[in-house]
């Protein structure tokens, strides 16, 4: 899922593991899973069925979010006892995870402090993965860690996709790493999803006006400043079309049906939210 700062992106990936922070809350939709509603669940079988065994998530920042006072192995302890009770520790599974992201069990004595910003991030993801999950939701997962770190996070979402076969929702605005992982990008605008096709369709010929600004901003070798196409968003114009289509007030192609909203169009292999392609 790409798309600019504030186009829902993280909210998308909150609501599907149901950890949306009042007031914010499902109105309409559905969220399938294995042909299951799963917002039509209680909470109590969500948490016991769903979240961690089905659906994990690595969430935005994740390396600032274990607790500083515990260890790790008693972070690790916390995921058992919250979905089996207090004697179903597995420490063995616990260091096989932790060997699945390159880290040594010998860190599990350690305090968060105690680790790089790297290694952090990889234990939030082996903690994603302790019990197995069809779906890893990773957001913004390679966000604050320099390069080399970059690259291995990156391969480690390579290895579990292609190896281990896991689905995974890769959230970020990142082009590069959208290039190296993706099968499949969802482009989100202002809550919406605007565009969803296939990586090479997307680059190659994208529909929307918004993928298509996407695209031709994402710097390439041997580019400059100038050539970066810039944009403003009309906010007068955007909060008076919240019945048309969102992106209006930046669309180079707006024309008077776009103040009604755009419905889903199927288009090749993907569908697009546009009026120019009704």
């Amino acid at each position: 899922m790409v798309g600019e700062s504030g186009s829902g992106k993280s909210t998308l990936g909150n609501a599907i593991i149901r950890s949306l922070e009042p007031p914010g809350r499902i109105t309409s939709g559905k969220i399938l899973l294995d042909d299951q509603d799963i917002t039509k669940i209680s909470d109590n079988d969500f948490n016991e069925n769903i979240r961690w065994k089905k659906i994990a998530m690595v969430f935005q920042g994740a390396m600032n979010s274990l607790d500083p006072v515990f260890s790790i192995e008693d972070q690790f302890k916390e995921i058992f006892i919250q979905h089996y009770g207090k004697n179903k520790y597995d420490k063995e599974s616990i260091e096989n995870s932790l060997l699945e992201v390159n880290l040594d069990k010998s860190i599990l004595k350690q305090y968060p402090h105690e680790l790089s910003g790297g290694m952090k991030q990889r234990v939030i993801i082996a903690m994603a993965l302790i019990l197995n999950p069809k779906i890893l939701i990773a957001d913004e997962p390679t966000t604050a860690l320099d390069v080399l770190i970059q690259a291995q996070i990156i391969n480690l979402l390579k290895k579990l996709k292609t190896n281990e076969k896991k689905t995974i929702i890769l959230i970020t605005h990142d082009f590069g790493i959208v290039s190296e992982l993706a099968d499949w990008i969802a482009v989100m605008y202002a809550g919406q999803i605007v565009e969803f096709n296939r990586l090479g369709d997307i680059y190659s010929s994208p529909n929307h006006p918004y993928t298509q600004m996407l695209i031709s901003n994402s710097p390439k070798f041997g580019s400059t400043f100038t050539e970066i196409k810039q944009t403003s968003l009309n906010e007068i114009e955007t909060k008076n079309l919240e019945s048309g289509c969102r992106y209006y007030g930046r669309c180079p192609y707006a024309k008077e049906i776009c103040k009604q909203n755009p419905p889903l169009i199927k288009i090749n292999n993907g569908y697009v939210k546009c009026w120019l392609y009704e």
